[in-house]
């Protein structure tokens, strides 16, 4: 890998959210942010979770449509009111 330049990330920055300049206006203004919301509303979904199952469930209750495929993108996340 090294020889073509490539590096192996060790999960240094896995699961950190990227921001970019228009998130950062919306939020100094305090105004919806729907990445936020869907960030947050999994979050905590994912912190009452002990399983998969569970974990789906979760999504669900936060009005969150979840499915998986083998293909790319391999998930699929839908944020319903």
């Amino acid at each position: 890998m090294k020889e073509h330049g490539l590096e192996l990330d060790k999960g240094e920055n896995h699961g950190k959210m990227r921001e970019t300049q228009t998130e950062r206006v919306f939020k100094e203004a305090q105004l919806y942010s729907w990445k936020d919301d869907l960030y947050e509303r999994v979050a905590e979904a994912k912190e009452v979770s002990t399983s998969y199952e569970q974990f789906v469930q979760e999504l669900n209750n936060r009005h969150i449509e979840y499915s998986h495929s083998k293909i790319p993108p391999f998930a699929c996340v839908c944020l319903c009111s």
